[in-house]
């Protein structure tokens, strides 16, 4: 029997969402086109559906919400989160108001994840001790911030008003844990927040639970990101001061139309496929050391592009070698999946907090597939991941 609905704004936070609950054992499937089929939840309890809808129009985003709540009651979900950026970009305003117009009940907004130090203070955000406008998210190519409170976030961001969105604050998971336990108390059942405060929902929702088994591939890595956010600038010249090979995908074929530059395209593949076989870690970046050859991706169109463009070249690479993935950027992860079309997405554990392991089913074959948004985590955590996953490999040997 469904029980949670989770509605995320792209692929890279319905994944870091569902898996709060996977690694407990709660069973959970991910949507990845924005279609909720009953028919392919099995026995999972919740449903993630990545409704793609952080760059559109807000009073579109608006309408996916609503339609897709409506849905989910008419299917028998009782609980309702929708899943927010963790520095509040996108049409949050409008999706929470479409959560509480379509379910005719307020919506309780705890917007904060402690671990990764996004901090709520009197109803101001906060990114490491920062305002969240005065960080490189309220410089953000697509969706600047003018403001740090979270109220006149929600009204910036599609909200015509405040009314039937509660917010909380919250600066350490105990006060999470608190909130949590309020709610339940209250009876609560329609939530919003990131992937910080959606590890405590089990705590409010009585969940059956299974010991998940799985085991995790011994391959190298190659890590893809279209991501141009200081963060992920520092993580991957960090990495490739240490064992990484890297390549940026050079301008033409970042921004080449479908049918463009298939030439260089070819070339570029091979010369990763070879650069990859030599010493087993790879990165592919969209931005090259130093940021030379940025692309100003100011219009939508773009931007979409060059989403395209790399998530392509990811999911050319995926078919063709025998590699573990690492794509950092939910728009490049969304255009990998859609050509890739796998079977199913099944995230499974959290190898470091803001990273989710995924099994990727493709036919026959399983891919070990990692992802993170952009803004996350310290410099070295590519380093970290490919630490964690040769620790693993050495036990398998020892085994």
């Amino acid at each position: 029997m469904p029980k949670l609905i989770v509605a995320a704004d792209d692929l890279t936070g319905a994944l870091d969402t569902g898996v709060q609950f996977a690694k407990h054992g709660i069973e959970t499937r991910v949507f990845p086109d924005g279609k909720l089929d009953i028919s392919l939840l099995g026995g999972a309890e919740v449903a993630v559906v990545n409704t793609a809808s952080r760059h559109i129009p807000a009073n579109e985003a608006y309408r996916i919400v609503f339609d897709l709540a409506g849905a989910a009651r008419k299917h028998g979900f009782d609980f309702f989160y929708k899943k927010t950026d963790s520095a509040l970009r996108g049409n949050i305003g409008a999706e929470l108001s479409a959560l509480r117009d379509a379910l005719k009940e307020p919506v309780a907004f705890v917007p904060a994840y402690p671990q990764m130090g996004r901090t709520t203070t009197n109803g101001i955000h906060y990114i490491n001790g920062l305002p969240v406008a005065e960080t490189s998210f309220g410089r953000d190519p697509f969706t600047p911030l003018a403001s740090s409170a979270v109220g006149e976030i929600l009204l910036q961001s599609g909200a015509k008003e405040q009314t039937g969105i509660e917010i909380f604050d919250a600066e350490s998971d105990g006060k999470l844990s608190q909130i949590a336990r309020a709610l339940k108390q209250s009876e609560k059942k329609i939530f919003a927040g990131c992937a910080g405060f959606a590890a405590f929902l089990p705590e409010i929702i009585g969940f059956r639970r299974k010991k998940i088994v799985f085991e995790s591939s011994t391959s190298g890595l190659i890590v893809v990101t279209g991501s141009v956010n200081p963060v992920t600038l520092e993580q991957v010249e960090y990495a490739e001061q240490s064992s990484f090979s890297s390549l940026a995908v050079p301008k033409g074929i970042k921004i080449a139309h479908e049918g463009k530059a298939a030439a260089e395209r070819k070339a570029f593949l091979e010369e990763a496929a070879a650069a990859f076989n030599e010493k087993g870690c790879l990165i592919i970046t969209s931005v090259a050391a130093g940021g030379k050859d940025f692309v100003k991706e100011g219009k939508d169109s773009l931007h979409k592009v060059i989403a395209c463009n790399i998530g392509g070249i990811a999911a050319a690479l995926m078919k063709q070698l025998d590699a573990a993935f690492f794509l950092i950027g939910g728009d490049v992860l969304l255009e990998c999946i859609g050509q890739l079309k796998p079977d199913s997405l099944q995230p499974l554990s959290e190898p470091i907090p803001g990273v989710v392991f995924v099994k990727l089913q493709k036919g026959p074959r399983a891919i070990d597939l990692y992802t993170k948004s952009g803004g996350f985590g310290s410099r070295d955590y590519i380093l970290k991941l490919e630490g964690i996953r040769k620790s693993k490999e050495k036990r398998n040997e020892t085994e």
